[in-house]
């Protein structure tokens, strides 16, 4: 019996296009999920930071601790400034890796203005970054950075 050559050519063709066309559809199903994801992981990150500022703001002696305690259930950091721009530690913590920290933003946050960015690290892995102004009557007193992961 002899193989269709007509037949085995169309076949392969209509194969190969199928083939390019589910690859196509999952590219870009997999680039709709992730800007999803990036999207809403962003707004989560700006809520959270807008609730911690206004937290701060009450300048309520036990809204630091409560801070700390949401931060850990949201799975972010929180990264305290002064007035003067040095980052604030507790006792017993060690110096966090503060490479995403930079001037122009601390200057931005201690007049006044949110700040927000995406940074990596050695590592590769992304982070989104918002910093709030904490204002103390009519003027900004410290701020504070939300640094939340992007890994899926």
């Amino acid at each position: 019996m002899s193989i269709n050559r007509i037949g085995l050519k169309l076949g392969a063709a209509v194969i190969v296009l199928m083939i390019v066309i589910l690859v196509s559809s999952g590219l870009a199903v997999d680039r709709l999920f992730t800007n999803f994801y990036d999207a809403q992981m962003k707004d989560n990150t700006q809520e959270i930071a807008a609730h911690f500022a206004t937290m701060a703001e009450s300048n309520d002696t036990s809204s630091q601790s409560m801070i700390r305690a949401f931060a850990k259930f949201s799975d972010v950091k929180v990264f305290w400034l002064n007035d003067e721009g040095r980052i604030l530690t507790l006792p017993g913590e060690k110096q966090p890796n503060l490479s995403f920290i930079r001037s122009r933003d601390t200057r931005r946050l201690l007049s006044g203005h949110s700040v927000a960015f995406q940074n990596h690290d050695v590592h590769g892995n992304r982070f989104y970054v918002v910093g709030k102004p904490i204002q103390i009557g009519k003027t900004t007193g410290s701020a504070i950075y939300i640094v939340s992961s992007m890994k899926k």
